[in-house]
């Protein structure tokens, strides 16, 4: 059970497109969508999409706390449209942070904690 929900609203000239990338991309649930705007749902998070111009220069950023496998994924994906573009990167806290962008032009900032199976994370390594 739920005791709260992070709200993020965002705009989108076809908040169809942009459900779905939320959607499809990166693990949200579909609650309604329709011509006038759309809500998706991960977690606690729920991301309402408005109908509106897309932003003008570079967007809000939307942060999204994801599966290290859904970031991966995200990044190869875009690698494929743009095979110059940077990957994830480390930042304080252990964890890696890959930004992405919406349909709309919105900032997407996953976020995703370093696996502690990787080595120098505190990880034991056995002895033979």
């Amino acid at each position: 059970m739920l005791n709260s929900v992070e709200l993020v609203l965002v705009s989108a000239p076809d908040p169809r497109v942009a459900s779905e990338f939320y959607v499809t991309r990166l693990g949200f649930r579909s609650l309604d969508v329709d011509e006038t705007g759309a809500t998706v749902q991960l977690g606690a998070m729920q991301i309402v999409i408005q109908r509106g111009a897309a932003p003008a220069g570079p967007g809000p950023v939307v942060h999204v706390r994801v599966p290290m496998e859904t970031l991966e994924r995200v990044w190869e994906e875009d690698r494929r449209a743009d095979p110059g573009r940077a990957g994830p990167r480390l930042i304080a806290g252990g964890s890696f942070e890959y930004r992405t962008i919406d349909p709309a032009g919105n900032v997407v900032r996953l976020k995703t904690q370093v696996p502690s199976s990787m080595p120098g994370t505190g990880a034991r390594l056995r002895e033979e």
